[in-house]
């Protein structure tokens, strides 16, 4: 893979977790708590999934869609724990990474 491609892995990370967990999560925990901010925001983090799943033609199994929601909430946990989203966006970079390989 380019080097280039890398780069984009963790551009993407950085995008996403900036999104769902530096917006959305930090929203949402202002109103309902930060258990329930990241129970939904991983949700929607596995939900925003599919589309790219169903471009692809690679509808996932139960145990992908169960690692999407974990790394989500991980990142989650790391966000409200930290309150940076640094330690999400290396942890979501380096899942990425590993679901290259």
């Amino acid at each position: 893979m380019p080097l280039a491609e890398y780069g984009w892995i963790v551009v993407a990370a950085a995008v996403e977790e900036l999104v769902f967990r530096g917006v959305i999560q930090t929203r949402l925990a202002e109103r309902w708590g930060p258990a329930l901010a990241i129970g939904v925001t991983s949700v929607a983090f596995l939900v925003i999934h599919f589309p790219g799943w169903v471009l692809l033609a690679a509808m996932p199994d139960a145990t992908t869609m169960a690692s999407v929601f974990l790394i989500g909430l991980v990142c989650g946990w790391l966000r409200h724990r930290t309150g940076s989203l640094w330690p999400a966006i290396a942890a979501h970079a380096a899942n990425n990474f590993g679901a290259l390989l």
